[in-house]
């Protein structure tokens, strides 16, 4: 059988739909995202979807300063 020839990424996302989310508290943070169980450890950043800012779990730790985010297009200059 032969091999498949791989033809690149299937979706790729528009850069101004993902954001950089940081934890600015001194504690691991669990998220509890539509995709599953997420850990975001104390002062380490990760990749996400915008659209994750409008989960009231997000919502609540931004009001409690326990995490911030920037738009990753702002980042990479």
């Amino acid at each position: 059988m032969p091999f498949r020839k791989s033809i690149g990424p299937t979706w790729k996302p528009d850069p101004k739909d993902i954001i950089i989310v940081t934890n600015t508290s001194g504690e691991n943070l669990a998220l509890h995202l539509p995709t599953g169980r997420m850990r975001l450890e104390a002062g380490r950043s990760r990749m996400m979807m915008a659209n994750t800012l409008e989960l009231p779990e997000v919502k609540g730790l931004l009001e409690a300063g326990k995490i911030t985010w920037k738009l990753l297009k702002d980042s990479r200059r």
